[in-house]
């Protein structure tokens, strides 16, 4: 027998025994681990379902009071085509301002670059205002005029998020 055998069975002992004596604390570690980690995913998920049902319920509240008033829903179109045309107009103010900047420096330099750039990110951000609005608009006139269908859809997830099923 060589003097290797020897060795791996004198150092296969006393492991076998620490690997013993840490498995039920190694286990235990990870079980609490594993259940906070569990805990904090449910925290969460209460937490979304709790702000999901707190949106549906304004949403719910604001479609209605358009339904019920048309005076409100005729202000609300009113507006919303003001924020756009303000939007374009402020969008055409620093769309003028930039490239004067990129024409005084000839489009070379810092003045060249603040006018491409102020100019195209001036339109970018502008349009992305204009876009948000209307589609906002949109959407709520869609609720609107499928009142019922909108009504009888957000009323079920409504009652689903508070039973507590999803």
């Amino acid at each position: 027998m060589s003097i290797d055998l020897w060795i791996s069975i004198a150092l296969a002992i006393p492991l076998a025994i620490v690997a013993n004596l840490a498995t039920p604390k190694l286990q235990r570690w990870l079980d609490a681990r594993l259940e906070k980690s569990m805990r904090a995913k449910l925290e969460e998920k209460q937490k979304a379902r709790t702000e999901q049902l707190k949106m549906l319920r304004v949403e719910m509240d604001e479609v209605t009071k358009y339904r019920s008033d048309g005076n409100a829903l005729t202000q609300m179109y009113l507006i919303s085509l003001i924020k756009v045309a303000m939007y374009g107009a402020i969008g055409t103010i620093y769309g003028a301002i930039f490239p004067l900047f990129g024409q005084l420096s000839n489009w070379d330099g810092v003045g060249g670059l603040i006018g491409m750039a102020g100019a195209q990110v001036t339109a970018l951000a502008v349009s992305m205002l204009i876009f948000a609005t209307c589609a906002r608009v949109m959407r709520i006139h869609k609720k609107v005029r499928d009142f019922e269908s909108y009504s009888a859809s957000t009323q079920g997830l409504i009652d689903e998020l508070e039973s507590g099923g999803a």
